[in-house]
């Protein structure tokens, strides 16, 4: 039997090898609402922006989600992760959502490209996160704000 972290690398390789470009890396960045298909979202974390594009999917293509979910037991799944994983609302889809911010937006562009959409379907707005060290004028973090654009 595998173990979930051999399953968790041949996943990553899996989606390393698919050929979507290469995202930014919003490492220190934290999600505040997304635009996705002409809809605005409210999101707090890149999980909700995984857990919700995967929503979406399912609703407007529920066909091809349900045979994407059959494809890849790995980031479907029809079990709970525990705290590892997070339940698709309306499906009976769990998706894996322990995962780094990098990951996790190579998943939301994984899902994106598997439905032929990209960057004129899903805009993230996020705010960069606190530096380590602060800005020399004692005034706290700087907050930029930062897009996220599928391809």
């Amino acid at each position: 039997m595998r173990s979930e972290h051999t399953e968790k690398v041949q996943y990553v390789e899996e989606v390393a090898l698919s050929g979507h470009p290469p995202i930014a890396d919003f490492s220190f960045t934290k999600p505040l609402s997304m635009e996705f298909l002409g809809h605005h979202y409210e999101v707090t974390h890149w999980r909700d922006v995984l857990v919700k594009v995967a929503e979406v999917l399912s609703a407007t293509h529920p066909q091809e989600f349900g045979r994407l979910a059959a494809q890849h037991p790995r980031f479907l799944r029809t079990a709970s992760c525990g705290g590892r994983s997070k339940r698709v609302p309306g499906t009976g889809f769990y998706i894996y959502v322990n995962l780094n911010v990098f990951t996790l937006t190579s998943h939301v562009m994984w899902l994106l490209t598997r439905f032929d959409l990209g960057g004129r379907d899903l805009v993230v707005t996020c705010h960069w996160e606190c530096e380590i060290e602060p800005p020399s004028s004692g005034a706290g973090c700087e907050v930029r704000p930062r897009e996220f654009r599928g391809t």
